[in-house]
């Protein structure tokens, strides 16, 4: 005889296997973020209907019961977008926030924290397309309503394409100054609305390849190098001293410099300082891109401080 809870269980099997529920009350749309609508909210409330049951807070777990709702939402243009889950009523429900893009890939995933129990993505750069949060809860079973908001500062200038790196030196100068083009790395976890300044510089590489990045300026620089086109991540990178540097060039430059495995990648160039801090124009700001001879072995990262001569365009 079929218990209730196999009932449960099978229903809750079949809800973690079908990524097709755009028929269901547990999918709703928000609209399309863009020039002239910035924001977007709702809210909802999450029960115990084993046909909304959380597909992505962990596929790996098939059995425990985590309740959900989805909401989609369209990006019109590439655009740094951050997303905050709140229990409706506080102490009620920790929440659990996930999101996905329209193939079904997890870009982030965050937990509410303890005190105000609401999870936050920040800053997450994201291509133009339709995405879909999912707002489930920290622990097995928890039910309880939510107030879900969805933001984007649009980056159009601040993304740019170096294409297909080779054998030779790849020059980007003259990096925008501008208040959306902000750092998704730079910030600690004590500067929460800090914002840096930032530009972002993508490049592909079809074979394994030494490479050097070199960002140099008036300016005191920090530069970080990120895996993909855009950084998809459930919050700010918490880089290694490998994927990361400060002053390991000339002076207060930044320099990364190792072997990197076929793929993209996208350098973030930014600033030590906030803007309040800095002096000079970002037009002074070059980026140089150095790849070597074809290198084989496993992805490594370096950050070597050059001698002055080294560094490229000084005499």
């Amino acid at each position: 005889m079929l218990t209730a809870a196999d009932a449960l269980a099978a229903s809750v099997a079949a809800a973690q296997t079908s990524n097709d529920d755009s028929t269901s009350s547990c999918l709703t749309d928000l609209g399309t973020l863009n020039a002239t609508t910035t924001s977007l909210s709702t809210t909802g409330t999450i029960q115990a209907d084993a046909g909304c049951v959380s597909s992505l807070r962990d596929p790996a777990d098939t059995t425990s019961v985590y309740y959900a709702r989805r909401h989609t939402f369209t990006l019109d243009a590439a655009g740094t977008v951050s997303i905050s889950l709140d229990d409706a009523s506080p102490g009620s429900m920790r929440t659990y926030v996930v999101l996905s893009d329209s193939s079904g890939s997890v870009l982030g995933r965050a937990t509410g924290d303890s005190r105000y129990r609401r999870s936050r993505l920040e800053r997450l750069l994201l291509p133009a397309g339709t995405y879909t949060i999912e707002a489930t809860s920290t622990y097995v079973g928890d039910t309880g309503g939510y107030s879900l908001s969805v933001s984007v500062a649009f980056i159009d200038g601040c993304l740019v394409s170096l294409g297909t790196l080779g054998d030779a030196s790849v020059t980007h100068s003259g990096l925008r100054k501008h208040d959306v083009c902000v750092s998704i790395s730079r910030n600690g976890p004590f500067e929460v609305n800090a914002r840096y300044l930032s530009n972002y510089l993508m490049f592909t590489l079809t074979e394994t390849k030494i490479i050097s990045i070199d960002l140099v300026s008036s300016d005191d620089t920090y530069l970080y190098l990120l895996n993909g086109a855009y950084q998809l991540g459930n919050q700010p990178p918490q880089p290694t001293s490998r994927t990361y540097n400060d002053d390991g060039g000339y002076g207060s430059n930044s320099r990364l410099y190792g072997r990197l495995a076929p793929g993209t990648y996208t350098i973030e160039a930014t600033t030590y300082g906030l803007p309040s801090s800095i002096t000079a124009d970002r037009a002074t700001v070059d980026v140089y891109v150095r790849t070597s001879d074809s290198a084989s072995g496993s992805t490594t990262y370096g950050n070597t401080c050059p001698r002055p001569d080294d560094l490229p365009g000084s005499s």
